[in-house]
């Protein structure tokens, strides 16, 4: 884990959960493991507070795994809406099809838990087994609303250290009954899309899920402590993006681009004459 991916979850932690140290919290970090057992190399240490209960998880056991799965599909030792927060950080560009693990993320956190996710959006080739993906900010906030889910925050750190890390904040919402089997039947199809799979159709809800503690937390918390560490650390200040530009508005200008100034001004005329005869 590099210095700059444990600095933007500590400003998650100190902007989304400070005020909630006194509550239980069950949090999970997927892909957990130390790599090469390196203490420090890994978030527990941000979430050592006394009411708080870490669990990392993993596929192969090591340093700073608690559960060990089969695959990143499939989480069954972590119960269905039993998860207040979700973190992971250097995972998702490892997994070959991390949309299935989102709806994992998604099984797991209760009504209201939020997911606080890292990955990079440059940076060399480097398989652990596998090196699939890198994310901008259009990426990630595609991952919360393929989920359903409200983006609380979203970050790229454009042009920062070789990674240039991405960041996602994103709350599960407080569904009604038939939002909740949506997401099962969505969940089960997904799963069934995985190579070597069969659908197994879902499981029906026993229990109406408990919300979480953090269901009623506001978003928008972490740009300008992000930017902070980015001019801190050196890099340059971001240039924030507007609103994209309407499709038609774009597909207008690179007509103009490819026939010409003189078409343009033929079509103005154009349009004049008509508005006159109208």
């Amino acid at each position: 884990m590099h210095d700059s991916s444990y600095a933007k979850m500590s400003a998650f932690v100190d902007e989304y959960l400070a005020d909630r140290r006194h509550h239980r919290l069950e949090i999970l970090d997927f892909g957990s493991q130390e790599i090469g057992g390196q203490p420090g190399s890994s978030y527990r240490g941000l979430f050592e507070v006394p009411e708080w209960h870490y669990r990392g998880l993993d596929m192969v056991s090591g340093p700073n795994v608690d559960i060990v799965v089969v695959d990143p599909f499939s989480w069954p030792s972590v119960a269905d809406d039993s998860i207040d927060v979700v973190v992971s950080g250097q995972v998702l560009e490892h997994v070959d099809y991390f949309w299935a693990s989102a709806f994992e993320i998604g099984r797991v956190l209760r009504p209201g838990g939020i997911a606080a996710l890292i990955a990079p959006s440059a940076g060399p080739e480097h398989r652990f087994p596998l090196d699939c993906w890198r994310f901008y900010t259009d990426g990630l906030e595609s991952f919360a609303r393929f989920l359903g889910f409200d983006v609380l925050d979203v970050y790229t750190d454009w042009g920062r250290d070789v990674w240039a890390d991405s960041m996602l904040v994103m709350r599960k919402p407080v569904w009604d009954l038939r939002s909740r089997a949506d997401f099962r039947r969505r969940r089960a199809h997904q799963r069934a899309a995985l190579p070597g799979r069969e659908f197994e159709g879902p499981e029906p809800e026993t229990v109406e899920p408990v919300p979480s503690v953090l269901a009623g937390l506001a978003g928008d918390r972490l740009v300008a402590v992000l930017d902070a560490q980015r001019t801190a650390g050196g890099a340059p200040p971001l240039t924030r993006r507007g609103a994209p530009e309407p499709l038609w508005s774009r597909t207008k200008a690179a007509v103009l681009t490819v026939l010409g100034p003189r078409w343009s001004e033929r079509a103005r005329a154009l349009k004049k004459r008509l508005r006159r005869r109208a």
